[in-house]
């Protein structure tokens, strides 16, 4: 299993449990990250999870850039994932739990992200799928915004600063997995961990994992 390129090489070389792996991409420096060797076939590179509300997600831009958090709740790294996605083709699967240990997914034929320069732009395949619903469509090809970096479409608020969580918003969002977190029923709409088509504006679900896996 040494100097596998992705946690669907390191299933196929016989890696069967989920956990922290280190993992050496074609070109880039080595990375640890977290497998997922068992949902929808196992192979997948957890690239967001939030778990318990114990990892503030209000960050800046050079966080996201880098990545930060813990064991449980984290976000990789839009320099990582964008280094992950640039080569070849990836596959996007969001799992979300709520509160009543009720469970749904959304899957997508296709998931990468610019580079820097094109500020961390999201490119996102079609909805292939899942009971979850199609909430995050419309932010395909939309800049990736934190509260101190503006790039959204909004003509009438900086949606990074209002929601707090650094994402791809439009003006704003149907789909924000960076929010703040609640259990369960908030009174204002949109500011937890949403998935709209699922359960509403305003349910902030309990546990959820953004996962890529490559399909070439």
């Amino acid at each position: 299993m040494l100097d596998a390129k992705d946690c669907k090489e390191l299933m196929e070389r016989g890696a069967v449990i989920s956990d922290w792996y280190t993992i050496y991409p074609e070109g880039e420096k080595p990375m640890k990250v977290l497998c997922d060797m068992h949902t929808d076939g196992g192979g997948w590179i957890v690239i967001q999870r939030r778990w318990d509300g114990s990892v503030d997600f209000a960050r800046k831009w050079t966080s996201y850039k880098v990545g930060f958090g813990s064991r449980d709740e984290f976000w990789l790294g839009n320099e990582k994932i964008h280094k992950l996605t640039t080569k070849g083709k990836w596959e996007l699967r969001v799992d979300l739990h709520d509160f009543e240990m009720e469970k749904c997914f959304a899957k997508y034929s296709s998931f990468k992200i610019l580079g820097e320069c094109e500020k961390y732009k999201l490119w996102l395949g079609s909805f292939i799928g899942g009971n979850a619903g199609d909430s995050l469509s419309q932010h395909h090809n939309m800049k990736f915004s934190t509260f101190d970096e503006d790039n959204d479409e909004s003509t009438f608020t900086h949606c990074g600063k209002l929601f707090k969580g650094g994402w791809w918003f439009k003006s704003c969002h149907s789909a924000f997995m960076n929010g703040l977190y609640f259990k369960g029923e908030h009174k204002e709409a949109l500011i937890g961990i949403n998935w709209t088509t699922a359960k509403g504006e305003h349910y902030s679900f309990a546990h959820v994992e953004m996962k890529i896996r490559p399909i070439l």
